[in-house]
């Protein structure tokens, strides 16, 4: 899997480093008009930053944990961003750029990371995620487009990219198996208008379960797989 491509190319470059202190960490720049910021941090050794440039965005981040971080970027007008991280050692970033884009980002559990880039009008992502080790990845450029991606095993991987106008994309893992469960791999790319795209990976085997792989492409308009 491209693992993480949208955040190699676009959320690591110009952010802070991200390094622990011994206390909690939280910062809020803001540049425009009637842009709202709202920090709340319960736990240790946690960071979070807030970037906006334009009028009207809202970003909420709330910490609760050990050794997270939330980092949110908005430039444009009536961005909405939510972070909820009741976990450890966890990461999400995000960044939108354009109008009227809302992400939510739901971590519960230790190690998960996420990043959800948007770009455009009305783009919608979100991000939930339980247990230990989930990855996820959201990139939309374009408008009107929705992804989802939900995780509850471990060591899942997700990968969401769609460019265009009105598409669909959801993921879904969950692995209920006692001893290796998880470790599910899947990726989604669309391009085009109101194409759609569904990924069920579901393990509940005893000893062994999981290991799956799932890639769906598709590029026109008005696809199904």
């Amino acid at each position: 899997m491209k693992k993480l491509l949208v955040l190699t190319l676009v959320l690591v470059l110009g952010l802070s480093s991200f390094a622990f202190a011994a206390d909690n960490e939280a910062e809020a720049v803001q540049t425009g008009d009637f842009n709202e910021a709202h920090i709340t941090q319960d736990g240790s050794l946690l960071y979070s930053e807030v970037l906006q440039t334009g009028d009207e965005n809202f970003a909420l981040i709330e910490q609760d944990g050990e050794g997270s971080e939330a980092i949110v970027v908005q430039s444009g007008d009536l961005n909405e961003a939510f972070v909820t991280q009741d976990a450890d050692d966890s990461s999400a970033r995000s960044i939108q750029l354009g109008e009227g884009n809302v992400l939510s980002v739901v971590q519960d559990g230790e190690d998960h990371s996420s990043g959800i880039v948007q770009s455009g009008e009305g783009n919608f992502a979100l991000v939930e995620q339980s247990g230990d080790g989930e990855s996820a990845a959201v990139g939309q450029v374009g408008d009107a487009n929705a992804a989802y991606v939900e995780q509850s095993g471990r060591n899942d991987e997700a990968e969401i990219q769609q460019r265009g106008t009105g598409n669909l994309a959801e993921i879904t893992q969950v692995g209920f198996g006692l001893l290796f469960r998880g470790y599910n791999d899947a990726d989604i790319y669309q391009e085009g208008a109101d194409n759609a795209a569904y990924v069920l990976q579901f393990d509940t085997g005893i000893l062994f379960s999981g290991f799956n792989t799932a890639t769906i492409s598709q590029v026109g308009d008005g696809s199904r797989p």
